[in-house]
């Protein structure tokens, strides 16, 4: 009606996809963590390491598979996706984000770097690093 204001449609109710799915919105915490480390394992198997002074998280294959989590699925927000170029142009914005807020999130396989994303990388490639002599051990390890 004339000269009512109306309220602005949410993300949600013009059917936008909500930005903070997937690993997205806990990211959003990661600036209250000023010092200190966490580090969680399952079944003995290391699976996250959260190191708040050099801002960095790590995530260790054997124990996302322990713990039964799909990391493909993390990181490309909820969705599954088939080819690894899909799966790092989903995982973008989840690396945008760690840039954003000065992160870096890296992906191991028994010590060995897999996957880089968030501070430190470059913007040319939407701030994800992988290993090119590791492709093969990178999508096991998403699946």
């Amino acid at each position: 009606m004339p000269g009512q204001e109306t309220m602005p449609r949410t993300r949600k109710e013009s059917g936008q996809r909500d930005s903070q799915s997937g690993l997205a919105a806990p990211l959003s915490l990661l600036p209250l963590l000023t010092s200190g480390s966490l580090s969680v394992s399952v079944n003995e198997h290391p699976m996250l390491q959260v190191d708040s002074e050099s801002r960095s998280l790590g995530i260790e294959v054997a124990g996302m598979r322990e713990s039964g989590l799909v990391l493909g699925k993390l990181l490309a927000g909820g969705r599954e996706e088939k080819s690894l170029g899909r799966l790092l142009a989903a995982s973008e914005g989840i690396a945008k984000k760690l840039s954003e807020i000065g992160w870096t999130l890296t992906l191991y396989d028994g010590g060995s770097s897999l996957l880089s994303m968030g501070r430190g990388v470059s913007r040319l490639t939407g701030h994800v690093r992988a290993n090119p002599l590791e492709l093969t051990k990178l999508l096991r390890a998403l699946r």
